[in-house]
């Protein structure tokens, strides 16, 4: 039986059109994050998973990295725009793990 997550909620409006669904259940999550991990540099992924996957404010990333708003939306949207050259469309996201 597959064990199901949660996302809690962000409060920052909807998700990123540009980004997958919502993770339901936790073989998936470990599938996109460790493809995230394995095509990004590690900060980027973090980040990517921190926002986007598990999704932290960034107003809280920010409070926990100890870093500026500003250098929290620049590293973000980097890591966006090295996402999308990798996975330029929602059909080319593979979570296959092998």
């Amino acid at each position: 039986m597959r064990k199901e997550i949660t996302r809690p909620a962000s409060g920052e409006g909807k998700p990123d059109p540009g980004f997958p669904e919502p993770v339901l259940y936790r073989e998936d999550y470990e599938a996109v994050c460790a493809m995230l991990r394995r095509h990004l540099k590690p900060d980027q992924a973090e980040l990517l998973i921190a926002v986007h996957i598990d999704g932290i404010p960034k107003q809280e990333y920010t409070a926990r990295m100890g870093i500026t708003p500003g250098a929290v939306s620049h590293r973000l949207k980097t890591a966006e725009k090295n996402f999308r050259k990798i996975f330029p469309s929602p059909s080319s996201f593979d979570t296959s793990r092998g």
